[in-house]
């Protein structure tokens, strides 16, 4: 008998010790694997155009349908999040069974894809990890389906209401391609066992047939005892840095900047405590006394490390690093950056900016703290103003960009997390943001707060590239939002005026005339508003069916006709020195309409009417200007939101 138990005691004790072991060299494996697929490819180019499609659909009926994408050409879908509430007064949240979703691949009749979401998602987790590291996840309510969907012609996707529901939410990630990525098609298909997703066709996704990086990384060490001040160590390249490490205590209290090459600015420049942000990811990993990076970092000469200690108190630090010398690295290679930004106080009308970049790279992410709930805010990336294809990518709300739902907090994986609303993250790598003259990225934020982000991207170094179009920052007078049938005052004043306009529900509210920025070519007019409406509580809504206009004067020195883009999703009607107006017509998205002005010499009046309607970038309100540039310069104009009143304005003006 005691021989029995010893042996019982043997197999236990083998157990604790040895399970923990296999099941750690299985996560690191597979970790190392999954930092292989989503971030090797990002020091390079990516040829294609990003797009996102967003959604708020209120008190749908049985049998309701709505398309939530009908897209032309050849691309693929990256990632669909969507919830829905059959009813708030009974708190049901996502009860399943309630939603169906059809997918139609390439102009066909039949769908491809087709199941309630809940099944589609459950279908997905199945498929484990062969196509992808992570094909789904829901989280309480929130469902999130990674497995891309590729077209070669078109997609179209639409939803069925199998039940009346308050509300549906849905965000699709997809990307659109001057040629097919791949012939591979996902098919749903019923099977005894229930619902299953798989590729037929070929170059579909195989994350389970590719193995991990062949060998093991070499990690270097450097011993550092950091002073008050800060101290600098370099890197000789050509090389990728594949792996940094921070080692020691009270590491929050550090600031790392790191500069490539013949840099005399820091590409990354961030704290650590918000850098890593306490946060477990595919490519930041937070633990106790060690941070880690994965994020690929090339550089040609010489990576310049600098950590900077604020306080009085010494500190010793060991930095590791993993090299991979690579003399063959491509022309145009993509460098890392990582930019901290906060904002003291928050005025709730204007958005928080968490990335103004100009170049040409990618977007890849965020680290967002101390925003708030900020439910009606929500994200908005601002792309290309001085191309001729601005962008404008837009989501739902706030926690909702960050994959969750329902004010939930508490996961943490690959792409996204939010452990409390005042710590969160959301990476792309499924489905970078590529611009090629600039990228501002945004969040609207309730006013009194006092947010911090850190952004992530990869961005060619060198000379910015040279674009036809000018996109001008400008101060803009703002009226609105109001109700159609309302009357516009014929002038700017100081009067508030009496108004109805749908938020959830409609709202009185008084209004007038306000400054707005544009940046970069963009006037995000969002959330300009809201504020007045929603300052003291922790939810608040984006104006539904509305109006507003815009004004700015533009000085000329010599009468002359100027080439002009707006970008825009809604109908628009764009007025100079009150002469007759130009409509532009509304799109399925936001896309430009090239007008030319007619400028006097002088001072000029130009307005902008904007008619604000559901769309695909959910009650995106704003729009984009550029003006065609002159032998190679920006043209001979300037602005102002006030016109001197000694100046006469437009025609009447003629010296």
């Amino acid at each position: 008998m005691n021989t029995i138990r010893r042996f019982c005691l043997l197999i236990i004790i083998s157990a604790v010790f040895w399970c923990p072991l296999i099941d750690t060299q299985k996560v690191c494996a597979q970790s190392s694997a999954e930092r292989h697929f989503y971030l090797d490819d990002l020091i390079y180019e990516h040829q294609y155009t990003p797009a996102k499609n967003s959604f708020i659909f209120q008190q749908l009926k049985r049998g309701d349908r709505k398309t939530l994408a009908d897209l032309k050409g050849s691309g693929s879908i990256r990632h669909i999040w969507s919830t829905w509430a059959r009813s708030f007064a009974q708190d049901s949240g996502t009860e399943p069974g309630k939603v169906r979703l059809r997918v139609f691949i390439d102009m066909e009749s039949s769908p491809a894809i087709v199941g309630t979401i809940d099944e589609l998602f459950k279908a997905a987790e199945k498929t484990g990890q062969c196509y992808v590291p992570e094909p789904s996840f829901n989280y309480e309510g929130a469902f999130n389906l990674y497995l891309p969907i590729y077209f070669q012609r078109g997609c179209r996707i639409e939803i069925e209401s199998l039940d009346d529901l308050d509300e549906f939410y849905a965000q699709i990630d997809y990307r659109l391609t001057s040629r097919p990525e791949s012939e591979a098609r996902l098919i749903s298909q019923q099977t005894s066992s229930g619902l299953e997703l798989r590729y037929v066709g070929n170059n579909s996704p195989h994350f389970g047939r590719q193995s991990p990086p062949a060998g093991k990384l070499h990690l270097q060490s450097k011993q550092i005892v950091l002073p008050a001040g800060s101290t600098e160590f370099a890197l000789k390249g050509p090389a990728i840095l594949q792996e940094l490490v921070f080692e020691g205590d009270r590491l929050n209290d550090l600031q790392l900047s790191i500069s490539w090459d013949d840099e005399t600015t820091s590409s990354v420049h961030a704290p650590l405590k918000y850098l890593f942000g306490g946060f477990d990811t595919v490519a930041l990993r937070a633990r106790p006394h060690e941070l880690t990076c994965y994020f690929p970092m090339p550089f040609r000469k010489v990576a310049r490390i600098k950590l900077e200690n604020p306080t009085d108190i010494p500190r010793q630090v060991m930095v590791r690093y993993a090299l991979k010398r690579s003399e063959g690295l491509p022309k145009n290679i993509y460098y890392f950056h990582a930019l901290f930004h906060e904002e003291n106080k928050t005025v709730g009308y204007r958005d928080f900016v968490a990335l103004a970049a100009r170049g040409e790279g990618h977007f890849v992410g965020i680290n967002l703290f101390d925003s708030g709930h900020n439910h009606g805010g929500g994200d908005t990336a601002l792309i290309d103003a001085e191309t001729s294809t601005p962008l404008v990518l837009h989501g739902v709300a706030g926690e909702d960009y960050f994959s969750f739902a329902w004010h939930k907090t508490g996961r943490m994986h690959l792409l996204a997390g939010a452990p409390v609303h005042e710590r969160r993250y959301r990476f792309h790598f499924e489905n970078p943001y590529p611009f090629h003259s600039s990228l501002v990225f945004t969040f609207g934020i309730f006013a009194g707060l006092q947010p911090k982000s850190v952004a992530f991207w990869y961005q060619k170094n060198g000379p910015q590239p040279t674009e036809e179009w000018f996109a001008p920052s400008v101060t803009w007078k703002v009226f609105g939002p109001f109700d159609a049938g309302n009357m516009l005052p014929e002038k700017v004043d100081n009067r508030s005026y009496e108004t109805e306009v749908a938020f959830a529900k409609p709202e009185q509210l008084s209004v007038r005339w306000e400054d707005a920025s544009m940046f970069s070519g963009f006037l995000d007019l969002t959330h300009h508003y809201r504020h007045y409406l929603f300052t003291t509580k922790g939810t608040g809504f984006v104006a539904g069916a509305c109006r507003i206009k815009a004004l700015t004067y533009i000085y000329s020195p010599v009468a002359k006709r100027v080439e002009t883009l707006i970008g825009h999703d809604d109908a628009v009607w764009l007025t100079v020195n009150d002469e007759k107006s130009v409509p532009l017509s509304a799109g399925a998205g936001f896309y430009p309409s090239l007008v030319k002005l007619n400028l006097h010499a002088g001072w000029n009046k130009l307005a902008v009417l904007i008619d604000n309607r559901e769309n695909i970038t959910w009650r995106w309100l704003g729009f984009s200007l550029s003006l065609r540039k002159e032998k190679g310069q920006p043209p001979n104009v300037k602005f102002s939101s006030n016109a001197e009143p000694s100046q006469s304005i437009g025609k009447n003006r003629q010296r």
